[in-house]
This record gives C-alpha cells, sequence and structure tokens, in this order.
C-alpha cells in the first residue's frame, strides 16, 4: 500500500512539472510575439521613447524596441568585442560611442556597428568607419539591447597605432565607460543596427551587421511531455506491479 501511495504521490508531482514547464512555454511565445510586434514597429526616437517610459524603466523592458538616433560618431571611444563567430570565421564586434543630444554631446549610446574578420579573434586590423563625417550630424535607426553588466572583463589592447583599440569580452556598459579615455555619460544599454533587406555591399563598407539572436521557444515543451511521460509510467508500472502481486497471491503465498 505504502508502494502505491508513493508512486501516486510521485506522479502528481510529474504532472505538476510538466504543467509549469507548459506555462514557461506560454510566457517564452508570449516574450516572442511582444518582441516581434516591437520589432515591426515604427522606430521611435530615443528622448520620446524614454518620455514614454519614466526614469525607473530598466534597460530589460526596452530590449527589442526600434529606437531612431540623432546625433555623430565619436571614434576617440571606439571599442572592440573579441571573439565573435560569424558563419564559422573568427573576428571581433565594433562597438562606437553615438553622441546624442541638442549638441550632439549630452549622452552617448555605445552603438554595435558590426563584425570584421580578425584571424585571432581579437586584431581585426584597419577599421572602415561610416561614410559620413564624424562630426556631422546624422540619424541612425538599431534595435535596443541590454548591457552584459559585469561580464566586460578582462580588458585587453588590440591593434596598433591608428587602428589600436580596447577589447572586451562582451558589451558592458559600466566596464566600457570606466575604461574609455574622455568617455562621456552612457545610457545603460546598447543599440544594434541590423542587417539591410537585400543589402549585398554592406561587407565592403565597413562592419558587417549582425543579426539578432533567433528567438525559439526554449526547450520548455520537450521538458513538459518528459514530465508527463514520467507521471505514465509510475501509474502504469505501479498498475502492472499490482497486477502481477495479485496474480502470485502476494509474497505470502506458497507453491506446493
Amino acid at each position: 500500500m505504502a508502494f502505491i501511495l508513493i508512486a501516486a504521490m510521485a506522479a502528481f508531482v510529474f504532472v505538476r512539472l510538466g504543467f509549469w514547464q507548459l506555462d514557461r512555454h506560454g510566457e517564452a511565445r508570449e516574450r516572442n510575439a511582444a518582441r516581434e510586434a516591437q520589432l515591426d514597429g515604427p522606430p521611435v526616437p530615443l528622448g520620446a521613447l524614454l518620455a514614454r517610459t519614466g526614469p525607473d524603466v530598466s534597460a530589460d523592458d526596452l530590449e527589442w524596441h526600434r529606437v531612431l538616433l540623432a546625433g555623430r560618431w565619436d571614434f576617440a571611444g571606439e571599442v572592440l568585442i573579441r571573439n565573435r563567430m560569424q558563419n564559422g570565421r573568427p573576428g571581433v564586434h565594433v562597438v562606437t560611442p553615438f553622441r546624442t543630444g541638442p549638441d550632439a554631446d549630452e549622452l552617448a549610446v555605445l552603438v554595435l556597428r558590426g563584425w570584421l574578420p580578425a584571424p585571432d579573434a581579437m586584431n581585426p586590423g584597419p577599421i572602415p568607419a561610416p561614410g559620413t563625417p564624424a562630426k556631422r550630424i546624422e540619424s541612425i535607426v538599431g534595435v535596443i539591447r541590454p548591457s552584459r553588466d559585469g561580464a566586460g572583463f578582462p580588458v585587453l589592447p588590440a591593434g596598433e597605432g591608428e587602428d589600436a583599440r580596447l577589447s572586451f569580452a562582451a558589451i558592458d556598459v559600466a566596464a566600457i565607460e570606466a575604461e574609455v579615455p574622455d568617455s562621456v555619460s552612457y545610457a545603460p544599454f546598447f543599440v544594434q543596427l541590423l542587417p539591410e533587406r537585400d543589402d549585398t555591399t554592406v561587407a565592403m563598407q565597413g562592419p558587417v551587421p549582425v543579426a539578432l539572436p533567433e528567438p525559439g521557444n526554449g526547450p520548455h515543451l520537450a521538458y513538459a511531455v518528459q514530465w508527463f511521460a514520467f507521471a505514465l509510467i509510475a501509474l502504469i508500472g505501479t498498475a502492472a506491479y499490482v497486477s502481477s502481486r495479485r496474480e502470485t497471491g502476494g509474497p505470502g503465498r506458497r507453491e506446493t
């Protein structure tokens, strides 16, 4: 009897875990639907977006919003993110501050411009700049991504001469702001430029824009199926065991 009770309790727990995984699967689908809705929406000027969301909003809450930045590039603060693979090739991500505001220098937003090949995954050689002069005011559109706080270290030098840059392990806004000389106040997130559709010349013009990671729903549905299978095995196994014990007369029966 105790064996049956234990099996029933285990099956109950397995079923509860299965429904928990189904709930997580549903949450992942809702997040992905919200992400796609934000990516399909029109870009919002950064000032308007921050005013609309309020001062206490986190970078995670702003993720996947398409944002419009007006300002100028600050190549003096440009850094590299090492060990970035693309299509099986080692390289780096090029991250350049973009100064925004009425005078183009009130706030800086780190912009992931794209990927460049580097045989050692840290030294890409000459880094092409955008086609506009550094002091020219221009507008760019990208997607807000959260900072990898605490993941930027160690900071290592890369390149030589005019191509010398600091390299980081990840886009860690606080670490970059602390290490880059003459840094301005940075937004607590970065903006990722995206590949333009049907654009086959971008690789010759500069860093190759990096595609956003595929959303995916995670393994929760598969885990739910596994937990339900465990519950079914526990019930069927217990029923088979009880049936076999009845057929043999239980442990106390003697053969004559």
